[in-house]
């Protein structure tokens, strides 16, 4: 069961991390278009791209990878609660890379510089991974641990 759990959780997750990737990268360049930069945009970009994301992964995880029908008012508060301190965690991985790449590019003095694309593209992913992995644990064991279905 924990193995088909994974698999699904994966497969979801993929699609999860495309519906953030596509909000986060869309309002980057949005504001890099019009001319608008900064931390702050980077984070409000990371944090809805996450958010978009997250509203995909609660239904299609709570009926498709750990099969609860039924509503229970203590698993949306637990989803919640794991969500905010995964967001909280995924933005701050996401920011700390970038600055930390951007650090690494300036001090280089090498011919070869990090492209910004790629400096935000590795930093999206690095966030997601901390993030997924984190998530994953806190559905299995926390969120949906009480669930009849996941005892079998």
């Amino acid at each position: 069961m924990l193995k088909k759990q994974i698999i699904v959780f994966i497969i979801l997750g993929i699609l999860t991390v495309i519906i953030d990737y596509i909000v986060y990268s869309s309002l980057l360049y949005t504001f890099r278009d019009e001319g608008i930069s900064g931390l702050y945009i980077d984070i409000f970009s990371k944090a809805l791209g996450f958010l978009s994301g997250t509203i995909f992964a609660y239904f299609t995880n709570k009926y498709i990878t750990f099969k609860n029908q039924k509503y229970y008012g203590k698993t949306l508060f637990k989803f919640i609660t794991l969500y905010i301190t995964t967001l909280l965690i995924n933005v701050l991985v996401n920011s700390s890379t970038i600055n930390i790449l951007y650090l690494i590019d300036i001090e280089s003095n090498s011919v070869f510089k990090i492209d910004a694309n790629d400096i935000y593209l590795f930093a999206f992913l690095a966030a997601t991974g901390f993030s997924a992995t984190l998530n994953f644990i806190g559905m299995k064991w926390f969120v949906f641990y009480n669930i009849k279905t996941n005892n079998k």
